[in-house]
């Protein structure tokens, strides 16, 4: 019999994550009890700072449990996993085989109603287990990936022969692997540049995407398994809708909200109408829902993307300036710090406004000084500006 722990490292990892965590929230929960300190919570809040305060170190306390008791058995006849709270068992007799989910190795029963079990790389001597199950059991994935290929190259639909077939599913193959390129290349070119040309590419590529989709006769998905005979143009539709939400946030602040819903949800509803059209919705098994829901987490982030730099880009009318006196400034820390600068109300707004701007904006701004903002009506109506200088900045 063999046991494997959890790795050193990760233990100390999260004993001092759980012990930052519980401190915080542990002050938090004792916090209305103190007498003499400054600027207390409001009584009101209390409400929602004990319960989230017990349940944060409930939490940890949880995962240090989890982290201490985990292990994972393994002898001549079966496989455990030990958990805090729980015990999973399978006989070596009772494996169908395994899969790779990231840094999972998941190992499935015959028996459905058996519960997988889950081993992650945190585990000591995790490449020795992958190895035996390696050399022990068939891999899953690659099993099915044999099987929808065979199945491509009997479908009769797809050809009249076998190497019709095989032809196209190795066309299907390229088509998806260069769309895949390009569309890296297009979000590079859009999210440092951001020029008209680089814009309209990055909006049409994945757009592109679902037509190729489309007229491949089933052979090329949206999503795939890593191991699947069929290709995927994910890879193409990923960092287009990343380089359009990312420049949309970063190099344009909109100035009018209220214009920018009506094409936000007609694009959103367009292009759901299309992902639906070639079935990239499923909700058969956990993992369709999981993928599903991301999935439509990237048509909004598309759709304020698009929207926006479509708007921005293509804006070359003459700015409207104003010159805004400063209310307040921030850093706000992270593993990145972002610069903010609160403003005085301008160009009919009611009430103060705060912005992230570049660091030599910050840099050179004083509260109570005034900064230049740049005021333009945007092609789609949606009027938006730019803080210090009248032309957006480069990624470069």
């Amino acid at each position: 019999m063999k046991a494997y722990t959890i790795k050193s490292s990760q233990k100390l990892f999260i004993c001092l994550i759980a012990a930052m965590v519980i401190g915080l929230f542990g002050w938090l929960l004792v916090l209305p009890f103190v007498s003499g300190v400054n600027h207390p919570p409001e009584p009101d809040s209390y409400w929602i700072l004990v319960p989230f305060s017990m349940i944060m170190i409930l939490l940890m306390v949880y995962l240090l449990c989890q982290v201490y008791k985990s292990k994972v058995i393994m002898d001549e006849e079966e496989i455990v996993l030990v958990s805090a709270f729980s015990r999973r068992t399978l006989s070596f007799d009772e494996i169908r085989g395994y899969r790779f989910t990231g840094k999972v190795l998941l190992v499935e029963p015959f028996d459905r109603s058996k519960k997988k079990i889950k081993i992650s790389s945190s585990y000591e001597g995790y490449d020795e287990i992958e190895n035996w199950f390696v050399h022990s059991y068939p891999n899953l994935d690659r099993e099915e990936a044999e099987m929808e290929e065979r199945e491509i190259l009997m479908n009769p639909v797809l050809g009249k022969t076998e190497e019709e077939r095989a032809v196209k599913l190795t066309k299907a193959r390229k088509t998806a692997k260069v769309l895949n390129w390009i569309s890296g290349l297009i979000a590079v070119w859009a999210f440092f540049l951001g020029d008209i040309p680089a814009v309209v590419a990055a909006i049409l590529i994945p757009l592109v995407a679902i037509i190729v989709v489309k007229l491949s006769e089933g052979l090329i998905k949206i999503t795939a398994k890593r191991e699947s005979a069929f290709p995927s143009v994910m890879p193409a539709i990923l960092p287009s809708t990343m380089s359009l939400g990312m420049r949309g946030m970063i190099f344009y602040n909109l100035f009018d909200i209220q214009e920018f819903w009506a094409p936000m949800w007609c694009t959103t509803l367009l292009y759901l109408i299309l992902l639906i059209s070639v079935k990239a919705f499923r909700f058969r098994k956990k993992n369709d829902i999981v993928l599903s829901i991301m999935l439509l987490l990237f048509v909004l982030g598309y759709s304020y993307g698009s929207v926006t730099c479509l708007n921005c880009s293509l804006d070359n009318s003459v700015p409207k300036k104003y010159s805004v006196v400063v209310l307040g400034k921030r850093i706000s820390k992270g593993k990145s710090d972002t610069y903010y600068i609160k403003l005085a109300p301008w160009a009919g707004l009611k009430t103060s406004d705060e912005i992230d701007v570049p660091k030599k904006i910050y840099e050179i701004t004083s509260t109570g000084k005034t900064v230049d903002l740049f005021l333009r009506p945007g092609v789609l109506k949606i009027s938006w500006f730019t803080v210090g200088q009248p032309f957006p900045k480069s990624g470069l």
